[in-house]
């Protein structure tokens, strides 16, 4: 852009010693020096100067024009990034009219940088209640039966030991689910990776909950086929265990499948429910923390976070769909064993 700046006054300043000297050889043709004079004439001098003088104006003009696109975006930028250090995450800056593609594109960046840490803000302070929510409910019960316990309404008898010990679980499970989704956020999960059976894991699965879920109304059938991963073990069963417990939460009772299948790069865990499934509106955040299916199950809101968690700290991916009729399908894919 400086360099068509630079020819567009020179091709001026051309120009305009070209007309100065066409005019004074038709006026005034003994004013200018023969070809063979080597000293410049008045009208040289003249000549010289009037090029110099338009060179300057337009040289200026289009300074002006170009530091003025320049500065205003720079100056933008300069008060909202004073903003932002004062508190508002909502500031951005204006790129102008964007015809220097490098100041545009610094603006764009700057705007971008703003709107992630103003998500990432929301994102905190919408973690900070959740999470005071969560704990709430348990703490709340523990401390309400100790305090009936020390007034001597209630005995503290092994029954009244065991309905606490029920608090004190859940407290307990939704710490661990707090930390392995804080880790897999910070990529700082780590995994104790070994050649494990994927059908063995999950034979281990069945044989934890398949008789609790049957009684609960949730028959489960396994369909687990020997698959070699590399994997840690402990995790996967923690990721399915979360299954499991998310279709018992929010599912109807009813039929629920649980099979391995592989394609040519993955194994895949798919866990799939009788319904009635997720309304559209939610299918794009489910994975994300602290999104209820819905409002009376009780749920934490952080089971399908610890799957995704898990399946990307293997390098995998977790996937959800709608199965066959009115369910849920969620699937979870890890690397084959190359």
């Amino acid at each position: 852009r400086m360099a068509l700046v630079t020819l567009a006054v020179l091709g001026l300043s051309a120009a305009g010693a070209f007309a100065l000297y066409g005019w004074v050889f038709e006026n005034y043709p003994d004013a200018v020096a023969s070809p063979q004079a080597w000293h410049p004439q008045p009208v040289d001098y003249v000549a010289l100067a009037s090029a110099a003088v338009l060179a300057l104006i337009g040289a200026a003009f289009a300074g002006l024009q170009l530091a003025r696109r320049i500065v205003l975006p720079l100056a933008s930028l300069s008060g909202a990034a004073r903003a932002i250090a004062d508190g508002d995450l909502s500031a951005r800056a204006a790129a102008g009219d964007r015809s220097l593609p490098e100041t545009a594109d610094l603006v764009d960046d700057f705007n971008l940088m703003a709107q992630r840490l103003e998500t990432l803000a929301a994102d905190m302070t919408t973690w900070n209640a959740s999470i005071a929510h969560e704990l709430r409910t348990p703490v709340t019960i523990v401390k309400g039966r100790l305090q009936a316990a020390a007034d001597g309404v209630l005995p503290l008898d092994r029954e009244m030991i065991l309905t606490l010990l029920k608090p004190v679980d859940a407290l307990g499970r939704l710490i661990e689910d707090l930390r392995v989704v804080s880790l897999a956020d910070s990529g700082r999960l780590q995994l104790r990776l070994t050649p494990q059976d994927l059908g063995e894991r999950l034979e281990d699965v069945r044989a934890l909950v398949g008789a609790e879920a049957e009684a609960e109304g949730y028959p489960i059938t396994w369909t687990t086929p020997s698959t070699p991963v590399v994997c840690d073990g402990d995790r996967i069963q923690q990721a399915v265990l979360a299954l499991l417990e998310n279709v018992r939460r929010h599912a109807d009772p009813g039929p629920v499948a649980v099979s391995v299948t592989v394609d040519d790069r993955f194994a895949i865990i798919t866990v799939e429910d009788s319904g009635p499934g997720l309304p559209d509106a939610m299918t794009q955040s489910v994975f994300t923390a602290f999104k209820h299916g819905s409002d009376d199950t009780g749920g934490t809101g952080l089971g399908l976070a610890v799957v995704r968690a898990i399946a990307e700290a293997h390098g995998g991916s977790a996937h959800y769909g709608a199965a066959t009729g009115l369910g849920s399908r969620v699937e979870i894919r890890l690397p084959l064993v190359s």
